[in-house]
């Protein structure tokens, strides 16, 4: 029998998004998609974005469909969601996978980066990822924007995850970014790395942020690890 995977989307993102990396994954495990609260089919939602919001919809999702243990790939945010889960509700999921997810948040650079994502600047500057949000969440791809933007502030005053909290999740744990990643770096992957418990790392070639860059056999072949039995303990794989 397959084992279950979820796959995580990230800030911006839904689960639609990543159908194919499903139909990919499918080979060794049984895949399944959602929409956190405020995104995709779910943008009509007037919610307030935030890591412990979208925690709380894993875990309504998980009660929902009896999927206790179930293992994660997040992407981006997705991986953050996952790993912050893992440390508030032990035993609730299974191995996890982040890839692209950001680790180092302060106030300096969140503020920076939320300033990106005021809608009309968007559409001045970056139509074509306007046009994407508008594809992805519909009319209310501004409002996802602006929570976003929020979110990410919020965060950067006050992050949730750090190198020394990291070592409460026993679960095994695969932290994946790409070389190429402008977004996230190396450095700040690797530091999470050295501070869990029950961990690998894995540095992905001529890999850049963006999930549809991203080759998917490589993601497929990261994400096997994911199908071994959880066993805490220390791995430096």
């Amino acid at each position: 029998m397959k084992s279950k995977l979820l796959i995580l989307h990230g800030a911006l993102g839904c689960g639609n998004q990543f159908e194919a990396w499903a139909k990919a994954l499918s080979i060794n495990f049984e895949c399944q998609l959602l929409d956190l609260s405020g995104h995709g089919t779910r943008a009509g939602e007037d919610v307030r974005f935030s890591i412990e919001r979208f925690s709380s919809d894993l875990g309504e999702f998980i009660a929902k469909n009896g999927f206790t243990g179930i293992n994660i790939l997040g992407y981006s945010m997705g991986g953050y969601v996952a790993l912050c889960t893992a440390l508030q509700k032990p035993g609730l999921i299974g191995n996890i996978m982040t890839l692209a997810t950001k680790f180092d948040w302060n106030a300096e650079s969140s503020k920076k980066e939320a300033g990106y994502l005021k809608p009309q600047l968007m559409l001045e500057k970056v139509p074509q990822l306007a046009a994407q949000l508008k594809e992805r969440h519909g009319a209310h791809w501004e409002k996802v924007a602006e929570r976003t933007a929020e979110m990410m502030i919020s965060l950067g005053e006050k992050p949730i995850l750090t190198s020394e909290n990291i070592r409460g999740i026993s679960n095994r744990v695969k932290f994946c970014v790409g070389d190429k990643d402008k977004m996230v770096n190396v450095a700040e992957t690797q530091a999470m790395f050295k501070g869990a418990v029950n961990a690998s790392l894995s540095v992905l070639p001529n890999t850049g942020h963006l999930p549809e860059t991203m080759d998917v056999k490589r993601i497929v072949f990261e994400a096997q690890d994911l199908s071994l039995q959880a066993n805490p303990g220390s791995s430096r794989g």
